[in-house]
């Protein structure tokens, strides 16, 4: 459900098992090119010190485990994503793939760049 006098970032809510979830467009929070619905956009809902939010996302191609001891750290100049948003990033495993990025969900979440409109 689209809300009034809420921010362009926060494409509704939506009731999860009697919770309200904010769904959260991280491209329109960051002034990134927006991508359209298709049928690979997912809601990804995570929870962090008991704030529950859902990630609108253009696709999801695996679910990985890493070892935070590799991760590196990330200015946010390649990514588009301011760096208090970041906590780093993970190089890719073999040649072809992408390097992963690790975002602050905490820093995240608590910021005041939620709130704007």
């Amino acid at each position: 459900m689209r809300l009034p006098q809420i921010p362009e970032h926060i494409l509704g809510v939506f009731n999860l098992r009697g919770e309200i979830v904010p769904a959260l467009d991280l491209r329109r929070l960051f002034g990134m090119k927006i991508s359209p619905p298709s049928e690979n956009s997912r809601l990804l809902v995570v929870e962090v010190k008991e704030i529950m939010i859902a990630l609108f996302l253009d696709w999801i191609d695996d679910i990985i485990f890493m070892e935070l001891k590799e991760l590196q750290p990330i200015s946010g100049k390649e990514t588009g994503v301011p760096a208090q948003y970041l906590k780093g990033y993970f190089p890719p495993a073999s040649e072809g793939e992408r390097m992963l990025i690790y975002l602050d969900l905490e820093q995240l979440l608590a910021s005041e760049k939620l709130i704007e409109s």
